[in-house]
């Protein structure tokens, strides 16, 4: 049921595996969809040096990986995220953003 659907936000932790919050949209509803979002506004910051930048996007494409084969899928999205979670649950008709 789509009222039933869960977007879990990746924000630092990029792990499945014990990961409190994901257990816990997990345990409310078996419908959940990882989403990670690229903030321009952190990319583009000192702190984000080309290794680092490599190093994320390599990690991303493993959770990516490790979300497939949980039978579900993690979505990459850049931009800001208060602007586009809100679209996103409304387009993948998720009733939490945890």
């Amino acid at each position: 049921m789509a009222a039933d659907r869960w977007l879990f936000w990746h924000r630092r932790d990029l792990r499945l595996a014990d990961n409190l919050g994901l257990a816990a949209a997990a345990a409310a509803t078996p419908a959940v969809t990882g989403v990670f979002v690229l903030d321009p506004a952190i990319l583009g910051s000192t702190d984000m040096a080309p290794a680092r930048v490599w190093f994320l996007l390599e990690s991303l494409a493993e959770l990516q990986r490790r979300w497939r084969e949980a039978g579900s899928r993690l979505l990459v999205l850049e931009g800001d995220p208060a602007a586009l979670l809100p679209r996103l649950a409304e387009a993948l008709g998720a009733a939490v953003v945890a």
